[in-house]
């Protein structure tokens, strides 16, 4: 049975879209999803399921959302090996050792276009660093996510797919979760 690593964009924000941990534990084992665990509040699930059709699964997932609280959230899935492989080919892995709250990976819910693709590749905002892998955008941000021009809604305005970022501790953290 696989283990996925679900990516909620934009839960627990501030006030906005407000789903508490138990609760959304609770869905995910209402869909039939076992060994579901969360992390931390922000819409980070890790559960085994039968499935193996990730894009059925996220509108699932979504569409469970939307019916329970009547939200309009966005899922990114991946499955256990996937979130390894991203931490693996990590083209700033090497920094990230000696400076891991630097480095974030952006999930996108589609391979961009060749065109946006090349949008993305020609930004340059030194000190910060991006690159696209698939669907995966790899950031080294020095000084600081939050203060990075390759910011969510940057990224999603560029390659025109949903996305959602996480810092490389959470990435570490899933898969610690899902083995």
């Amino acid at each position: 049975m696989p283990t996925y690593v679900s990516f909620l964009r934009g839960i627990n924000l501030g006030s906005h879209n407000r789903i508490a941990m138990p609760a959304l534990t609770n869905l995910y084992q209402d869909q039939g999803f076992t060994a579901v665990q969360t992390y931390l509040q922000s819409g980070n699930v890790v559960f085994d399921a039968p499935e193996e059709d990730a894009d059925a699964l996220e509108i699932r997932i979504s569409e469970a959302i939307r019916t329970t609280w009547g939200l309009e959230v966005p899922v990114l899935l991946r499955t256990r090996e996937a979130v390894t492989t991203m931490l693996t080919v990590n083209p700033y892995a090497a920094r990230a050792e000696e400076a891991p709250t630097a480095c974030h990976i952006t999930l996108l819910s589609s391979a961009p276009l060749p065109a946006q693709a090349e949008a993305l590749a020609l930004v340059s905002s030194s000190p910060d660093e991006c690159t696209l892998l698939g669907r995966e955008v790899y950031l080294y941000c020095p000084g600081g996510y939050g203060k990075t021009k390759f910011s969510n809604a940057f990224i999603e305005r560029k390659l025109k797919v949903t996305a959602t970022t996480r810092n490389l501790n959470t990435m570490r953290a899933m898969i610690t979760l899902a083995e």
